[in-house]
């Protein structure tokens, strides 16, 4: 469900609704009635007001149907935004005692205006339930990812969270994992699908997140995880219907960079973006660089931060990784700037998960996709 702010405005697929002044007359029935109401023991059985374009506007004979009023514009999501000059309660004569018993009659209609605010106005993509999906994959092994699938998506993202990428998905599609869960790319996981994006986002596979393993550690470049993600795609061809790109930041790079180079035709993905690049790497791990990405046909989108501060991703390594690009037919490079940095340098919260501009970068991702 959208989150409704109450002060932001984004053009007109906004839709305002304002508090207009009740009168004294108003007032005292408003308050008589919820005198009565308190002492009624059905005095939550109230029965709902018409609606005006889908919305409720208060309660019928509580003196508060007047209270709200709502535009006719119906697309997007609603803003709930008092107007300035309003004052729905105003200082009166009236006891604070009685005063508490219209709050409590308003609060319901209150109620009833965010409830509405908060559903979609439209059938388009902004709340998408998840779906967990198992897919068989190597012998006794289960690769599990969550699906979020907007009705008529324009391509598939298939997303490879960083550090050891083992979300631990719950059959419920809850993240069991709370720091990865704050992953730039699975917080960011509903702005894809407001692009009308489907995203399926893959956890460690069935055999790799007990003891002795760490999930994806050591796993993400062997032929191993070619085969879990294969079967993947296999699955949102089926499925879903639409190009399947990959998706990767940070240590999921290393799963992406891999895996293009390992797979050809409807195999693999139609194209992949490498966030937040592992540009180096300590001594038995292969950075991004080092892979045969001069093999690869399919169009490659480069996103990094100029201050990312993580010692594997440092900007003025770049050059390496967009030279080995050099014959690859369509690529490209989008260099960020601005955002916060806060708490290691390699973390989710620094420039290095772009902090701040989530928005901004999901958004150039899914252009420079759909424009493929």
């Amino acid at each position: 469900m959208p989150e409704v702010d109450a002060n932001a405005r984004v053009g007109s697929s906004w839709r305002a609704i304002t508090a207009a002044t009740p009168t004294s007359t108003t007032l005292e029935r408003a308050t008589q009635v919820a005198e009565d109401r308190r002492l009624a023991e059905d005095r939550r059985r109230r029965e709902p007001a018409r609606s005006r374009d889908g919305v409720m506007i208060g309660l019928r004979n509580d003196g508060l149907t007047n209270l709200m009023e709502t535009s006719t514009n119906t697309r997007g999501p609603m803003m709930i935004r008092l107007a300035p000059s309003a004052r729905p309660f105003p200082h009166t004569r009236h006891s604070s005692t009685r005063m508490s018993f219209l709050l409590r009659a308003a609060l319901p209609a209150l109620v009833l205006i965010g409830v509405s605010a908060c559903a979609p106005a439209s059938t388009g993509s902004s709340d998408v339930a998840p779906r967990v999906v198992d897919v068989p994959t190597r012998p006794g092994v289960i690769q599990r990812f969550v699906l979020l699938s907007p009705r008529e998506p324009k391509a598939t993202v298939v997303l490879f969270a960083g550090d050891d990428g083992g979300l631990h998905i719950a059959a419920d599609g809850r993240f069991q994992s709370g720091t990865l869960a704050l992953n730039f790319l699975v917080r960011s996981r509903q702005l894809f699908v407001e692009h009308d994006l489907a995203v399926a986002i893959v956890d460690a596979p069935s055999d790799r997140q007990g003891f002795p393993f760490r999930n994806l550690s050591g796993f993400r470049q062997t032929p191993a995880h070619a085969a879990d993600i294969k079967a993947v795609i296999a699955w949102l061809r089926e499925h879903v219907e639409a190009p399947v790109w990959l998706i990767g930041t940070s240590m999921g790079t290393l799963s992406v960079g891999y895996l293009a180079t390992q797979f050809t035709g409807r195999d693999g993905p139609d194209g992949i973006v490498l966030t937040s690049t592992i540009l180096t790497a300590e001594s038995g791990t292969r950075p991004v660089p080092a892979m045969e990405l001069e093999t690869l046909r399919i169009p490659v989108l480069v996103v990094h931060h100029e201050q990312d501060g993580c010692r594997f991703c440092l900007f003025r390594d770049m050059p390496a990784l967009m030279h080995k690009l050099d014959a690859v037919p369509r690529k490209e490079l989008i260099a960020v700037t601005g955002g916060v940095s806060r708490g290691d340098p390699c973390q989710a919260f620094a420039y290095h998960g772009y902090n701040g501009i989530e928005r901004e970068v999901v958004a150039r991702i899914a252009g420079w996709i759909v424009s493929r």
